[in-house]
């Protein structure tokens, strides 16, 4: 049923996707690692945990999609938001489907948190599986 379905919930909207083909759901995130790694910090892992560890980290969280109303790059820009810090964006196809079913409502989306494995610590932000 789209990209975007919607289900009301107490004080917002729920939302799940089903990605446009050929773009990441969430862009930007090496811009906001200061935020994401602190919030694997609050959650009881070290700055060590990210950056050498044999197995990855993987977190799950509440994100909330709020657009933006004056952004000078896309007019359709939708933040993606976990605790009050900014941690990335929908991509420019995403915002302006987001755009298309939700207008400026916000809503929540359940979103985790990645470190590959024996990586640099780059966290990376994903959807996670509806079931």
């Amino acid at each position: 049923m789209g990209l975007f379905n919607r289900k009301k919930i107490a004080t917002s909207q729920d939302a799940w996707f089903v990605q446009v083909e050929g773009e990441q759901l969430f862009v930007g995130e090496l811009s906001y690692q200061t935020a994401l790694v602190e919030l694997l910090e609050s959650r009881g892992y070290a700055q060590e945990d990210l950056t050498d560890r044999g197995r990855p980290v993987s977190e799950s969280f509440t994100a909330r999609l709020v657009p933006e109303r004056n952004n000078h790059y896309d007019a359709n820009a939708v933040v993606v938001q976990i605790d009050n810090k900014t941690v990335a964006y929908l991509s420019r196809g995403n915002a302006a489907r987001y755009r298309t079913a939700f207008g400026t409502r916000p809503s929540e989306v359940a979103v985790v948190l990645w470190v590959k494995a024996r990586a640099a610590g780059i966290v990376s932000v994903w959807p996670a599986r509806k079931m």
